[in-house]
């Protein structure tokens, strides 16, 4: 593999986009390939190459889509015989479509991570989680002029022991959030790389 960097980075809730009820527990980590010139393809096989190296089983995936989207990947998650769901739910004004997988073996993932990246390049909300621990649930925001508006969120359950993955802007990088020591610094999680992957600490 080529370089990756990771960093122990400190967050504050509100400036988080899924909801968690406390971070008491909680290390968030960012992890990056050194290199910048193919970012989101060097950041899809960084992840690829962590999840396989786990091998703990099976990891889900949740995407917010785009209109239009979902007619394609149904059919190519249902010729892989990965099982998912395609949920449409309203938020807001607008409706958003929820696809969620259930990745069980490593071909599922590099599959289902290689066909979707693009996605998570464009900003949509994009994570992984092992167990599951993602679901979703609507939150009273306040916006302009005062207004009191319900929307629909992430929320993160950190109850168990429980790691998230969010792919960062423009697919430049991921966050883990993590309950588990094994991942909680970066020279921790560094040690479930493949141990011939070169490391820059932040």
């Amino acid at each position: 593999m080529n370089p990756i960097y990771i960093c122990q980075e400190s967050f504050n809730l509100r400036d988080e986009y899924f909801l968690i009820e406390s971070a008491s527990n909680l290390a968030k980590l960012y992890i990056s390939p050194v290199n910048d010139e193919y970012y989101d393809i060097e950041t899809q096989q960084i992840l690829i190459h962590l999840l396989i190296a786990q091998n703990s089983f099976p990891i889900h995936l949740t995407i917010e889509l785009f209109s239009g989207v979902y007619d394609e990947l149904k059919t190519s998650f249902q010729k892989q015989a990965i099982s998912h769901s395609i949920t449409n739910k309203r938020n807001g004004r607008k409706n958003i479509a929820l696809f969620q997988a259930i990745l069980e073996n490593p071909d599922a993932i590099e599959f289902a991570i290689t066909k979707t990246f693009w996605i998570a390049s464009a900003n949509q909300f994009y994570a992984l989680s092992s167990p599951e621990s993602l679901s979703y649930s609507m939150v009273q925001t306040t916006g302009w002029f005062s207004r009191k508006k319900q929307l629909l969120r992430p929320h993160f359950n950190t109850q168990a022991l429980t790691s998230l993955i969010v792919i960062w802007y423009d697919g430049k990088g991921f966050n883990l959030y993590t309950s588990e020591e094994k991942y909680a610094t970066p020279e921790n999680l560094a040690s479930h790389f493949p141990a011939d992957t070169p490391v820059e600490f932040g």
